[in-house]
């Protein structure tokens, strides 16, 4: 993933655009953006091995009553996807992490 420096200039960017994003921005609203990365920073770096321990909320816990939808789920996918090119993420390293994270989907999506 390039590193810790690396990791979290991503995930910068995927939450400035997703909170941006008419197609993903509603989840976005009246939330700790800043919180968000932080928290986004560690899971990425305790999922793709870097010695990071996650202690937040689950999945489920926090996307709770967002209503988040999977049209919705798929385009913050694409945001993250375009955002792991930016940043010079090789196709492997991208597959892995995705492949990763696409478990979770059953916990965010609820309609």
């Amino acid at each position: 993933m390039g590193g810790a420096a690396n990791v979290a200039a991503t995930i910068n960017d995927v939450v400035d655009h997703a909170a941006s994003d008419p197609r993903t921005r509603r989840s976005f609203e009246d939330v700790n953006l800043q919180r968000i990365k932080s928290s986004l920073a560690v899971l990425i770096c305790e999922l793709s091995g870097g010695g990071c321990k996650y202690t937040e909320d689950s999945m489920r816990d926090v996307h709770a009553g967002l209503r988040i939808t999977q049209a919705e789920f798929y385009s913050l996918v694409q945001i993250y996807r375009d955002a792991l090119v930016r940043h010079g993420i090789r196709l492997r390293e991208r597959n892995e992490l995705l492949a990763l994270l696409a478990p979770m989907k059953r916990d965010i999506v609820e309609k």
